[in-house]
């Protein structure tokens, strides 16, 4: 599972190791730190590491055979994620929030870390990892990317949040399946009255072969 950065950037600001400070965290292991006001915009980390192919990555990181998420790798291109793991930079140790106050931006295939917001001295640095949920998910990994950042946003996982039915496809949806077995229903509805009909047309040619046999005989009776 890897973050995706947005492709833009909101500042050309060199990098300043001062801007930030590395240290234990009260949401998770280790974090980073304002070491000063931050203003918006401002560029503070590039987030750094082995460049792999997202397959490499997905070996590395087997999230079906593990009990915890690794949440070291950072897509930059289709094919390609930082394993921040080897050789990365202090931004592997940034953690998530659902009310973030960063942002990780992509800019000419590198990956840095700029503030969304003007932020105080001493205050953790976060980004919304956003982990792509897989097609089909039931809602069974929440947990394995469990969120404790404590926002009144919570969310309770790191994985983006469901998306909710629309309710006008959800409607057409519905319409459409309804006008499907409706066809269904009458065609078997058609089918079975015609059956019916033939039987009931097989059994009054009978009755009516029965009553003109019956006649003939009596016919043949009064003429004798």
């Amino acid at each position: 599972m890897k973050p995706t950065a947005t492709k833009n950037s909101l500042s050309p600001n060199p990098l300043k190791k001062e801007l930030y400070e590395v240290r234990e965290s009260p949401v998770h292991g280790t974090g980073v730190f304002a070491a000063q006001k931050i203003k918006k915009g401002e560029r503070i980390l590039q987030y750094t590491g082995e460049r792999i192919s997202a397959k490499e990555g997905d070996q590395r990181y087997n999230d079906e055979i593990s009990d915890r998420a690794f949440v070291l790798l950072f897509t930059v291109s289709k094919n390609t994620v930082l394993d921040g793991a080897v050789g990365g930079s202090d931004a592997k140790y940034i953690n998530h929030s659902c009310d973030p106050n960063c942002e990780a931006v992509l800019d000419k295939k590198r990956v840095y870390i700029e503030a969304v917001r003007d932020i105080e001295a001493d205050e953790e640095l976060n980004y919304d990892y956003a982990f792509e949920r897989d097609k089909g998910d039931d809602g069974s990994r929440d947990a394995l990317y469990a969120c404790h950042c404590g926002s009144s946003k919570c969310r309770g996982t790191m994985l983006v949040a469901a998306k909710k039915p629309n309710s006008k496809e959800a409607l057409k949806k519905m319409k459409k399946d309804f006008r499907k077995e409706m066809k269904k229903d009458l065609k078997k509805l058609k089918k079975d009255l015609q059956k019916d009909a033939k039987k009931k047309l097989a059994k009054a040619k009978k009755e009516l072969k029965k009553a003109a046999k019956k006649q003939t005989k009596a016919s043949k009776k009064k003429k004798k």
